[in-house]
């Protein structure tokens, strides 16, 4: 590597490394510190690989794109640890019992896919929806629900719908 490319590395992990750190341990925390250390270290070998055309992005184009390595790490992780028990039972003990998944494995990959759908709604969609189930009436009780949180609901719910079936998950 020249000392230019070098240089540039340098540049580019010093303004991300915290935030991806950050990034990692707010998604992935039931991987432990060994393992987000593993993503990482992985994580900058490919920023190094590919840094000529990293360094002709914008500092926000950057971002997404280590953010993507990371992601990509991370499930490359899940797959070559899936055999591993210890794995497993992190996964398990942070999602419970998967009857619906064949795997640990499989079921850390569709929550994965599931936190990248989840990202593409705004804060207010999501209070949207995650009070639709929070503020339910008990029994008895008449729903005082505006028509027009009704509706931004359903437009909430159509537009979740759209980006699973986008990503895959709508089987």
């Amino acid at each position: 590597m020249k000392k230019k490319e070098q240089k540039l590395c340098q540049k580019i992990y010093e303004n991300n490394v915290e935030r991806i750190l950050w990034y990692l341990r707010r998604h992935y925390s039931w991987l432990g510190e060994e393992n987000i250390h593993d993503v990482m270290q992985a994580t900058w070998a490919e920023m190094c690989e590919y840094i000529t055309m990293l360094s002709e992005r914008t500092e926000a184009a950057q971002w997404a794109w280590l953010v993507t390595v990371a992601k990509s790490k991370v499930v490359s992780l899940i797959r070559s640890n899936s055999k591993d028990e210890k794995l497993e039972e992190k996964v398990q003990g942070s999602f419970g019992e998967f009857s619906c998944f064949e795997s640990a494995e499989e079921a850390a990959l569709q929550r994965i896919a599931a936190a990248g759908v989840l990202e593409k709604l705004s804060a207010k969609e999501k209070q949207l929806l995650v009070s639709e189930y929070l503020e339910l009436p008990t029994s008895g009780e008449k729903s005082t629900r505006s028509n027009a949180d009704v509706c931004k609901r359903y437009r909430v719910r159509k537009k979740l719908e759209k980006y699973m079936k986008e990503g895959g998950m709508d089987e």
